[in-house]
């Protein structure tokens, strides 16, 4: 059995193990080279203000001057980072409570008053934004990091998930249409170059094809397999 050197020896501490844990205040050094940090201080934060604020003066009965005032410092940090990291409204307010880096994202140490905002009034800022606003302020994030260089607009990612698709999936009967289709180039090749072919054309009536096909595709759903076989093998 191998020994273990002495420097890797280690007594074992059982303090804590029958107490209570106990509430209090915890100093977190957060440090600058954070990711979140970094962000921070590249973005924007004034322009992005400047997309929003038409939107929440339109709301609350136009009325904007009065009432609480909104951070918008603040909300607009927690909107930001909801959007990275996909979380619902209880769990943002849960997340920025307890992450010292989103605290200081969302502007804990420069905005007066900082609080966290409750999940409601999360939900209640969102809001107040229209859709055209979000996808403008997404828009000016896109434009701010391709002018930092961490984009490149040559290149663009679609997500399709809610779009309708537009192609032709494989089914045998498109696949039969398509070889004909080739079939016919080929057949106009030989046409062109071969005397034999020239003297006697070889001909693909695409247009029975055409008409083969749609019999095909518009069979009714309940037809039975049968006379489906039928019609594709024709």
């Amino acid at each position: 059995m191998r020994e273990y050197a002495k420097d890797k020896i280690m007594s074992i501490c059982q303090s804590g193990i029958d107490c209570d844990i106990q509430p209090g205040k915890i100093l977190v050094d957060v440090d600058g080279k954070h990711p979140l940090i970094q962000l921070g201080m590249a973005l924007p934060w004034r322009d992005l203000v400047e997309l929003i604020l038409p939107d929440l003066k339109k709301t609350g009965a136009g009325r904007w001057w009065l009432g609480r005032k909104l951070k918008v410092r603040t909300h607009l940090g927690v909107y930001l980072l909801q959007q990275l990291l996909n979380r619902t409204d209880r769990q943002m307010e849960y997340a920025v409570k307890d992450n010292a880096a989103y605290r200081i994202f969302c502007g804990c140490n420069i905005v007066t008053k900082w609080h966290v905002p409750d999940h409601t009034k999360i939900e209640e800022f969102r809001s107040r934004l229209s859709q055209e606003t979000q996808k403008r302020l997404a828009n000016k994030m896109a434009l701010h990091a391709v002018k930092l260089g961490f984009g490149d607009c040559r290149n663009i990612d679609i997500d399709s998930t809610i779009q309708e698709s537009n192609m032709a999936y494989p089914a045998d009967s498109c696949l039969l249409k398509k070889l004909g289709a080739m079939s016919a180039k080929v057949a106009g090749f030989f046409s062109k170059k071969f005397q034999k072919h020239i003297e006697d054309p070889v001909v693909v009536n695409m247009k029975e094809i055409s008409k083969k096909a749609r019999g095909y595709f518009f069979l009714a759903k309940n037809s039975t397999k049968e006379a489906k076989n039928k019609k594709l093998q024709s």
